[in-house]
């Protein structure tokens, strides 16, 4: 499975290098790098607001998901495992025309995203809202807090809010998040979370580990009600795909390793997932992008690669199989245990470290 690496300092210093694409004045380097990335970020924004992949695929699948009932509901968003998304991948010498990478269009699409829940508050009748005012107020003190202690957060942050967590990320791409109102966590929550208010976790080609976490944390009944507020949406990997793959690679055993699986929270919502918004194979993917009579499919070129596997997954007890006798109605109650850092787990790839 492609797996995004962390850079090191060192190759931070390289990926800057290749940003400022040979600008004689140094001490300029840093302010046009972040015109450019900027100014391609809104270009990424533009393409993929018209692209068959958000209007058919995936923004239909969110909608659908995040429905309360009959009402749209508000939810924040946190941005897991996007990483560093600055740097411009080589210009084409035949269009004139710059690809982006698969970071800076998983990037682009949660931007998008934050404008369509924004969209969807704005249908919520007066009396909804009023009452997740009321929520909030609450509430108020509590996320106030978490904001001023774990994240760096921007002047201005009208509608849904959006968290970004990268380690290492660079100087231009932290100015470019503050001015896209995007909060920057500073502390490494390793997935662990835990949510008051609906939370989309927009979290492209996370290691099986991070997803659990995340499910750990918000494993309540929220989780699996979505009448209540404190449900999440998770949109990543295919929960079924994995779980699928670690049956392939005997995961029930007798040389399986039980720690490991007492602390997936993966597997054991894997029959309360409904799966949403996934394309299959390259030539859909193919389809999609040539359905805009190719505008824009050099700078798209890396869709496939930014999200191939990805789904929106939602979690219910009404998903559940009827003929699955063994799995509990009540799932809340029967929480996994807590995976403590360092610990290993199989998850169909090998065994893989949490971040």
């Amino acid at each position: 499975k492609r797996k995004q690496r962390k850079p090191s300092a060192k190759q931070q210093k390289q990926i800057l290098e290749q940003l400022a694409l040979q600008e004689d004045d140094n001490e300029e380097n840093e302010e046009v790098v972040g015109e450019r990335v900027m100014s391609q970020l809104h270009e990424c924004i533009a393409a993929l607001e018209s692209n068959a992949y958000m209007t058919r695929v995936l923004l239909p699948a969110i909608r659908d998901s995040a429905s309360n009932h009959s009402e749209p509901s508000m939810y924040d968003i946190v941005c897991y495992g996007i990483g560093n998304f600055a740097k411009l991948s080589t210009r084409s010498s035949t269009r004139g025309t710059t690809s982006a990478s698969a970071p800076m269009l998983q990037l682009a699409c949660a931007l998008l995203l934050r404008k369509t829940f924004t969209e969807l508050i704005a249908t919520i009748s007066e009396g909804a809202r009023d009452s997740l005012k009321e929520d909030d107020s609450k509430k108020k003190g509590l996320n106030e807090n978490e904001d001023k202690t774990n994240c760096e957060s921007p002047s201005s942050s009208a509608g849904p809010k959006m968290f970004y967590y990268e380690p290492l990320l660079l100087p231009v791409e932290r100015s470019v998040l503050l001015e896209e109102n995007v909060h920057i966590i500073s502390t490494n929550e390793q997935g662990k979370r835990k949510v008051e208010k609906n939370t989309f976790f927009f979290m492209p080609h996370c290691p099986m580990r991070l997803y659990s976490n995340v499910l750990w944390a918000n494993w309540n009944q929220s989780l699996f009600d979505s009448s209540q507020q404190g449900r999440i949406l998770i949109f990543g990997n295919s929960f079924q795909l994995y779980d699928q793959r670690i049956v392939i690679s005997h995961r029930v055993s007798a040389d399986s390793d039980k720690t490991s699986l007492d602390t997936n929270c993966v597997l054991k919502v894997v029959p309360y997932t409904r799966e949403q918004g996934r394309v299959t194979g390259s030539k859909e993917w193919k389809r999609l992008l040539d359905a805009n009579n190719h505008k824009d499919d050099v700078l798209l070129s890396n869709l496939e690669s930014a999200f191939n596997d990805c789904v929106v997954m939602s979690f219910s007890t009404n998903e559940k199989d009827d003929e699955l006798s063994s799995i509990s109605s009540r799932p809340w109650e029967y929480r996994p245990d807590e995976h403590i850092s360092g610990e290993k787990i199989k998850d169909g790839y090998g065994e893989s470290e949490l971040l």
